[in-house]
């Protein structure tokens, strides 16, 4: 009978040391993980930009006149704060809607890590 307590004491505590081993060793959160890798460069942030441009057209959520060649070669590039928090800022620009200037420029907003965020007409 006492060996099965001493069996339990111990079997109890090596389980509450292996819960707290695994706690130590998760994961943080995306957004600090993401800080740790650093920022993303101009290229995998343009890719980003350009691949959610795609990815609207597609839904139909855009006009298919911002799929083309020269639009997604006049791209624009600028880091700013937004909120406190500092953003890239891809400005596409399309020609082909020369008629509508309200919707001739697209800004896709994408984290410092390369993540999108948003996408709008209007820059605010």
């Amino acid at each position: 009978m006492r060996t099965y307590k001493w069996l339990l004491i111990l079997s109890l505590m090596l389980l509450s040391s292996v819960g707290v081993a695994k706690e130590s060793t998760l994961p943080s959160s995306p957004v600090i993980a993401k800080a740790v890798q650093g920022e993303a460069t101009e290229t995998q942030v343009q890719s980003t930009a350009v691949a959610r441009i795609h990815h609207l057209v597609k839904k139909g959520i855009i006009d298919q006149s911002w799929q083309s060649d020269i639009v997604l070669q006049s791209i624009q590039l600028e880091k700013k704060t937004r909120d406190d928090v500092e953003v890239w800022v891809v400005h596409f620009k399309n020609k082909n809607r020369e008629k509508n200037p309200v919707n001739k420029v697209l800004y896709v907003f994408v984290t410092l890590s390369g993540d999108y965020l948003a996408a709008k007409f209007t820059e605010k």
